[in-house]
């Protein structure tokens, strides 16, 4: 795998507004919703990983490919290439009872019977399908065959298909199906499908990626001043932790940290931003005096940005 997949910065920063937002901030119920999402979402990508195992040797396999075109940006969860074509993998991370429609819907059903409709993740990945070889075509790969899969990440996911679906379902499988999908595309496909050079190929896809900028606080409509300010413990996710000689001590479950200043600061880089004064900091983790928080950017090593009553500092 020459991308890998790399920690989510969106679920950090969930956790971090989430942690940081009063319990009966109306809006917290809506990162709590989107938080769940996410985990469920990288539990499902952390299940396509072993059955990846079984291909690596056969492909290159970049994960969260995000590239441009004149529509906007498409992100692919993953793509599996090699000399024969590129494989898009569109990964579904449902769970429960999962029933394609004739109407172009899914429908998911949980536990408790209830339903959630879903956009056709087939007319997904065509789409997927179309736009990369749009931008393969202008980047002058002109002779790469490029096919998707719908893979449902969760083994026991139950999947139906409506008598009057029209579309075809031989491409939506199991993960645990993933290898032998696989293989039995490689076998009926010529050993030079494409005459470009894959390597040059995936340094191109690779050098291309643009991570999404997300903004939390912008997205749920949030201001610093709804925020909880303070030194988190997080352990018990609360306010409590205060200095005791060289370390950190929480009031409430008497947890010890050498760095937990450098875990709220680090909330402030995922809500805020990477840059921040003394001051700025002072006043999001609950710091009085100057001179401690001094120390403990000096101590941090962050990279200070002008000077004077203007200086700021690179977290």
């Amino acid at each position: 795998m020459i991308k890998k997949r790399e920690r989510s910065l969106e679920l950090d920063q969930l956790q971090a507004l989430y942690r940081r937002m009063h319990k009966d901030n109306t809006k917290r119920e809506n990162v709590y919703s989107d938080l769940i999402r996410k985990k469920t979402e990288i539990k499902g990508l952390n299940a396509i990983d072993f059955p990846l195992q079984f291909i690596k040797n056969e492909a290159i396999i970049l994960h969260d490919i995000r590239l441009q075109d004149k529509f906007g940006h498409f992100q692919m969860d993953f793509i599996l290439l090699n000399q024969k074509c590129i494989v898009i993998l569109e990964v579904k991370n449902w769970y429960g009872t999962i029933l394609f429609k004739e109407i172009d819907q899914v429908i998911r059903i949980n536990d408790n019977g209830e339903q959630e409709g879903f956009p056709n993740p087939i007319t997904q990945a065509k789409l997927q399908q179309y736009r990369l070889r749009k931008w393969l075509h202008k980047h002058g790969y002109t002779n790469i065959l490029v096919q998707y899969l719908v893979v449902i990440s969760f083994p026991h996911t139950i999947v139906q298909v409506d008598p009057n679906f029209k579309g075809s379902m031989e491409k939506v499988i199991h993960s645990n199906q993933l290898v032998f999908k696989w293989n039995n595309r490689m076998n009926t496909l010529p050993p030079n499908g494409c005459s470009q050079n894959v390597k040059d190929l995936t340094q191109l896809l690779i050098h291309s990626h643009t991570p999404p900028d997300n903004n939390m606080m912008e997205k749920y409509h949030v201001h610093n001043g709804e925020l909880v300010k303070g030194m988190f413990c997080f352990k018990c996710e609360l306010p409590t932790m205060v200095k005791k000689y060289n370390k950190w001590v929480c009031q409430k479950c008497k947890d010890e940290s050498f760095s937990a200043h450098l875990e709220n600061i680090n909330d402030y880089k995922l809500l805020l931003g990477h840059i921040a004064s003394n001051k700025q900091l002072r006043n999001f983790l609950a710091v009085d005096c100057i001179h401690v928080m001094k120390r403990m950017i000096k101590n941090a090593g962050f990279e200070p940005i002008g000077t004077g009553r203007m200086r700021k500092y690179l977290l």
